[in-house]
């Protein structure tokens, strides 16, 4: 240790970061995210997808991403749907797409329907024609495991 070095300070520091995973550090994460150079293009309308190396900030930003759409005493500005592809035995080309999109729109289901569980009200103001594409929507997508659903739906 060299003169004049905090070594308290620094243990307590690293105790506190302590798995430097944003999804274990939810109470600092608002605190210390750096927004990326375009983080305002990703707060608009269009669709993304976020990819990236294990550690790049992918969840950081979705998590940023959720706070943005969902501030207090503001209106759902958009839906945050976290999707990993789950692993696929032997399957490629064509029948893996087919899969990872369905897993995609599963994923957009259950986030859906979590969404309107916490706020019905935009359920009920949604035009009728929207209230049966919802409808649709969740009938179509929604994983069959519902216990698992409503798991997922009560955090």
């Amino acid at each position: 240790m060299t003169k004049g070095t905090d070594n308290h300070n620094t243990v307590i520091a690293i105790e506190a970061l302590d798995t430097l995973a944003a999804e274990h550090e939810l109470h600092l994460q608002p605190l210390v995210f750096v927004e990326p150079n375009r983080y305002t293009a990703y707060t608009g309308m269009r669709s993304l997808v976020i990819v990236g190396d294990s550690g790049s900030g992918k969840t950081a930003l979705r998590l940023a991403l959720t706070r943005h759409g969902t501030l207090e005493n503001t209106p759902l500005a958009y839906l945050v749907v976290n999707w990993q592809p789950e692993p696929l035995a032997d399957v490629r080309g064509s029948p893996a797409v087919r899969a990872f999109v369905r897993q995609t729109l599963q994923a957009c289901a259950t986030t859906l329907l979590t969404i309107l569980v916490r706020h019905p009200d935009l359920f009920r103001r949604a035009p009728p024609t929207v209230q049966m594409m919802f409808h649709w929507f969740l009938q179509a997508y929604i994983s069959a495991d519902r216990q698992h659903l409503w798991a997922t739906v009560e955090e």
